[in-house]
């Protein structure tokens, strides 16, 4: 994708009008030839934005919608609540296959071929992708949600909100998911780690939200690194990136073996030393969630050279856990800094479900649902 594409991608975020809804039922689960078909016949039966946009909510993607379709449906004069709705099935898709192939690409490879992949996939990120410069970047990062940001700051400076475990689960916002905001702010780069230059990281960063700390490089050297012994990684299939032909590989890496890490900011610590429970119960300060989680996922590798074009990693937080889910997949491309060419991350997306106090009934607590929609662009080497 070019900078001038997503660029324009960011920019047309910034002009979505957000929706408020009623609850949602269980969603419908729809193919992307079904998803098409429905949009022909809403718009020849002349539905209004509202109507069509209405239906768009109570659906999910079997498969992945990728970009080319998504832009396709321009033919139609979109509403800007349908494609407030088509960009969040857009970005929730991602986590999901894409249509199985027709054909199998070609042979499926011994385990010595499958060997001689893996070796060169560690030999390049150990090799290779972390010895990337240091370098400045534009990080525009969109936020998807179900829950207000203004309930979720209320309450981190409210008390005797409830017990944040326990009871029923309950959504108290009541809200389809929906655009809240994009920011773009200017980073550093240094071993991978991503550092704020102006101290503001974004949307990701709002009250129980996700703490960046390596897409740009740790995170493919730990899952690499952990993934080291062999019986934690198996075949799975050919796939194809972008007209490249790639091997994928599943991965799954037990807790005792991590280094992986949940890593969210802030969690209310409460004071129970009354034996109170509920609105008596007092918040005496806040502290950041990290753990060590197990985790599994996918690995797409160019079988020639080594590269990873794609990680798709889901974590395994436990149930007692503030974070209940996280999967996050990264796209690499090639980058050109100062003459040269990198595999660098370009788009990224999270999907979470982070647990937050109730209303204080004491026994209640809400889970906000959230897509985090990240490209990076305007790389340039940092100077020293």
């Amino acid at each position: 994708m070019s900078k001038k594409t997503c660029v324009a991608r960011l920019v047309l975020l910034f002009l979505i009008v957000a929706v408020w809804a009623a609850p949602a039922t269980a969603a419908k689960k729809v193919t992307v030839q079904e998803l098409s078909a429905m949009l022909n016949s809403w718009y020849a039966d002349k539905k209004t934005d509202e109507e069509i946009s209405g239906q768009l909510k109570q659906m999910e993607m079997r498969e992945e919608l990728i970009l080319p379709v998504l832009n396709s449906y321009s033919k139609f004069n979109l509403g800007p609540l349908t494609i407030e709705q088509l960009t969040i099935l857009q970005y929730a898709s991602e986590l999901q296959p894409l249509s199985a192939p027709t054909e199998q690409v070609k042979p499926i490879p011994d385990e010595t071929d499958r060997k001689a992949i893996l070796d060169r996939m560690d030999s390049y990120v150990s090799n290779v992708f972390s010895h990337v410069p240091d370098i400045l970047v534009t990080k525009g990062t969109a936020r998807f949600s179900d829950a207000p940001l203004s309930q979720i700051q209320d309450f981190r400076v409210s008390q005797g909100n409830g017990t944040l475990m326990g009871g029923t689960i309950r959504n108290v916002a009541g809200n389809y998911i929906r655009f809240h905001g994009i920011t773009k702010v200017p980073m550093q780069v240094v071993d991978g780690v991503e550092k704020p230059i102006s101290g503001k990281a974004g949307p990701a960063n709002d009250p129980q939200g996700l703490i960046a700390w390596g897409q740009l490089g740790p995170i493919l050297r730990t899952v690499v690194s952990d993934t080291g012994k062999r019986s934690t990684i198996t075949w799975t299939r050919w796939d194809r990136i972008n007209a490249i032909e790639v091997a994928v590989f599943d991965f799954n890496v037990d807790r005792k073996d991590s280094h992986y890490e949940l890593n969210y900011c802030c969690f209310p610590n409460y004071d129970l030393s009354g034996g109170h429970v509920g609105p008596a119960q007092t918040i005496v300060d806040w502290k950041p969630f990290k753990s060590s989680v197990s985790y599994h996922g996918q690995l797409y590798v160019e079988p020639r050279t080594g590269y990873v074009l794609r990680l798709i990693l889901e974590a395994d937080p436990k149930p007692s856990d503030f974070v209940h889910q996280e999967t996050t997949r990264v796209d690499y491309v090639t980058q050109t800094i100062d003459g040269k060419n990198y595999l660098l991350p370009k788009n990224l997306v999270t999907l979470n479900n982070v647990v937050i106090s109730g209303d204080g009934g004491g026994q209640s607590y809400t889970e906000v649902h959230s897509i985090l929609a990240t490209e990076y662009f305007d790389f340039k080497l940092r100077p020293h």
